[in-house]
């Protein structure tokens, strides 16, 4: 085989993207391995937006949206509901 010129950058390259993988993968196992940070008791939770899209009517709608707007959490709650057309039949649900 017969080396030129673009051979030994390319050689270097792959070897920098194989050293970087390695290391982002040693990196993200000591992440996983840190215990959560725990909250106290009467620790504030922080507040959460949960955003879901809806398009069109479909079956169990209602339903589905109560049990989503159901949350079973400590903190403020927000749930925006999104839509592309106006004249979405969800938006009815919704209501």
């Amino acid at each position: 085989m017969e080396w030129t010129w673009i051979s030994t950058p390319l050689l270097v390259l792959a070897l920098a993207g194989c050293i970087y993988g390695l290391t982002t993968a040693w990196l993200a196992g000591r992440l996983a391995r840190r215990p959560a940070p725990r909250l106290s008791a009467g620790a504030a939770r922080p507040s959460v937006t949960l955003l879901k899209p809806l398009c069109g009517d479909e079956p169990n709608l209602h339903h589905n949206l109560t049990t989503f707007c159901a949350q079973a959490y400590a903190g403020a709650v927000q749930v925006i509901f999104g839509v592309q057309n106006a004249a979405d039949p969800a938006i009815a649900v919704v209501h």
